[in-house]
């Protein structure tokens, strides 16, 4: 656990938790892969990429990874979406959105055959008036979201952030990605797994892949 001072006077409590993000790799950390770390400040709280050392960073330059790998959400840019779990699927659509194209189109692909899981997430989600209700506005929010991160990342310059300038998938194809991830996350996030084999089974195959 590590705390830092945020420019804006907060202070961010950080737990690492053990997820590489192979998919970040860019070997600015000696070999050590990123991960994804939890932040929470004094309303807010989240997941982040941070490079695979962030622990051992000082805190000034801890603070700036923060700001930087955190912006979307610290700077209230993209809110949680109004819904069960609501800041881990604000989390999902900034972490797809800046993921290349390239690499989204596969991941919708591999989605296309998990019919089995994708079942027992929508068999969960009619059973519960709320989540079906959720579920309704669950696209319109990754779209807008999606089309948000996609816009900070592109500085005054037209250059990009993340994936090249080439390789930025549009704020729809990054929707059309994630529905059923983000979907699952209605029903349930990881720590309500325990004891739910079905349901981890589909968290696993529907969520796990945005997380390596």
């Amino acid at each position: 656990m590590r705390t830092v001072l945020l420019l804006d006077g907060r202070t961010c409590v950080l737990h690492g938790t053990g997820i590489r993000d192979h998919a970040a790799d860019d070997g600015s950390s000696g070999g050590v892969p990123p991960e994804l770390v939890d932040y929470m400040v004094r309303g807010l709280s989240g997941r982040c990429t941070l490079p695979g050392d962030w622990a051992a960073r000082d805190a000034d330059e801890l603070r700036d990874l923060v700001e930087d790998g955190a912006r979307h959400s610290l700077s209230g840019a993209v809110p949680p979406f109004d819904g069960p779990h609501g800041a881990a699927i604000r989390d999902l659509v900034i972490r797809a959105a800046r993921m290349p194209a390239g690499r989204l189109r596969e991941l919708a692909a591999a989605d296309v055959g998990r019919h089995t899981d994708r079942a027992t997430i929508t068999w969960l989600v009619n059973a519960d008036p709320g989540r079906t209700h959720a579920a309704r506005r669950l696209p319109r929010y990754l779209e807008d979201a999606a089309s948000t991160v996609l816009a900070y990342e592109t500085d005054d310059t037209g250059a990009a952030d993340g994936a090249a300038a080439g390789d930025r998938p549009t704020a729809r194809q990054v929707a059309h990605a994630i529905r059923s991830a983000a979907t699952a996350l209605l029903v349930c996030d990881r720590p309500s797994l325990h004891g739910h084999s079905t349901l981890a089974t589909a968290y696993r195959a529907l969520v796990t892949p945005f997380q390596e």
